[in-house]
């Protein structure tokens, strides 16, 4: 996979959170191609690049506001 794409898995809940963006053709972050089924294998690369690292995981934040 090139430079220029992020995952943002989800790390609780049962909602569909998850994000996949190609920053080069979507800068502004505005089309999820988290499930895009051509895109497969850059998501479970990246995902499995995630779980290989799991001391790198922050700490649960106190909600903020209405977010």
């Amino acid at each position: 996979m090139g430079a220029g794409w992020f995952l943002i898995p989800e790390l609780g809940g049962g909602g569909d959170l998850h994000h996949l963006h190609d920053l080069h053709d979507d800068p502004h972050e505005m089309d999820n191609r988290f499930n895009d089924a051509a895109l497969a294998g850059h998501r479970c690369e990246l995902q499995d690049m995630i779980a290989s690292r799991p001391d790198d995981a922050c700490a649960t934040l106190p909600q903020v506001g209405m977010a």
